[in-house]
């Protein structure tokens, strides 16, 4: 029994796999074509296409995140993983032409979160080698 749950799981992760690596060409059903864009893209197939990207290179950053556990670096991966999340959000709630899409803000926010995993990172090392 439990092997056919291993093998169930696994079946699951590579349907997975295969349905987020297709993500990216989804805009070209006929389906799409025509339709009204959303949060300022021309055309619902532009937005597809847009959000697709997004959703694969997160799941990318996702999957080395889970991947380098007990790594040192881990803890910096979770700067492209926030922004990208950040950004995937913004297209998905239609807040492009707000001032949380504006590239200033997005740099600061970038910048203040790497700048705190690598002060908190640095000083549990720390607080590690003084115990």
């Amino acid at each position: 029994m439990k092997l056919k749950k291993g093998i169930f799981k696994d079946f699951l992760v590579a349907i997975g796999i295969m349905v987020i690596s297709f993500l990216p060409y989804i805009h070209d059903f006929d389906l799409f074509k025509g339709m009204e864009g959303f949060s300022g893209f021309s055309s619902l197939r532009v937005a597809l296409w847009a959000c697709s990207l997004f959703v694969v290179a997160l799941s990318g950053w996702i999957v080395a995140f889970i991947n380098s556990k007990g790594k040192r670096y881990r803890f910096m991966m979770l700067a492209p993983i926030f922004m990208l999340a950040f950004q995937l959000g913004i297209y998905l709630f239609d807040a492009r032409k707000t001032v949380s899409n504006e590239f200033s803000v997005k740099t600061i926010l970038n910048f203040v979160l790497c700048a705190i995993l690598l002060v908190v990172y640095f000083y549990g090392l720390q607080k590690k080698k003084e115990k």
